[in-house]
C-alpha cells in the first residue's frame, strides 16, 4: 500500500504555555530553502520560546509535500500553500497570524496580504521583486551547485 504525501507538509513549533500569537514561516524555494533551513528553524524555535505558535511548511511540489515541482500552475499552488498555512493557524486559534518570509517566501507572504486584510504583521526578508532577475539567479545557482540541474531556458517574459 502506497502512502500518499500531503499536498502541503507542515511542522508546528508549540510554545511552552498557551500561545500569545501565531506565525507562519514562508521559506524560500529550491537551493535557497536548503541554505536557509537551519536559520528558519532557529527563528521558529525562538518564536515558540517567546509564546508563539509557529507553523513551517513545504510548498506543494517541494520538500516532503506532494507534486513534482514542475506543474504549470505551481505558483498558484504556492499561494494556496500559504493560504492553507494561514487557515491552519486560525483553526488552531490564532486570530491574526503573522507571516515571516525569506526571498520567494517573502514575496508570497506579501501577496497573501492582498487576499486577507486580517493578517498580522508581515516580515518580508529580501523578497523577490523581479521574476526575470530571480530566474537568472536560479539559473546561475543551478550552474554552480553539485546537482546543477533543473533551471533551463530563457527568462520568463517582461516584468
Amino acid at each position: 500500500m502506497l502512502r500518499r504525501r500531503p499536498a502541503c507538509e507542515q511542522r508546528i513549533d508549540r510554545p511552552p504555555a498557551r500561545p500569545v500569537g501565531g506565525v507562519l514561516v514562508c521559506a524560500p524555494f529550491g537551493y535557497e530553502a536548503g541554505c536557509a533551513h537551519r536559520t528558519l528553524r532557529t527563528i521558529a524555535d525562538r518564536l515558540a520560546g517567546r509564546g508563539h505558535l509557529v507553523l513551517r511548511f513545504d510548498y506543494e511540489g517541494a520538500g516532503a509535500s506532494s507534486g513534482r515541482g514542475a506543474e504549470s500552475d505551481l505558483v498558484d499552488r504556492w499561494h494556496d500553500s500559504v493560504r492553507a498555512g494561514v487557515a491552519e493557524l486560525r483553526r488552531l486559534g490564532v486570530r491574526r497570524p503573522a507571516l515571516v518570509g525569506l526571498r520567494l517566501g517573502g514575496s508570497l507572504a506579501l501577496a497573501a496580504t492582498r487576499d486577507d486584510p486580517d493578517l498580522g504583521p508581515v516580515v518580508a526578508w529580501a523578497p523577490v521583486t523581479s521574476g526575470r532577475r530571480y530566474w537568472r539567479e536560479l539559473r546561475a545557482q543551478a550552474a554552480i551547485t553539485p546537482a546543477g540541474r533543473g533551471v533551463r531556458g530563457p527568462a520568463p517574459g517582461p516584468e
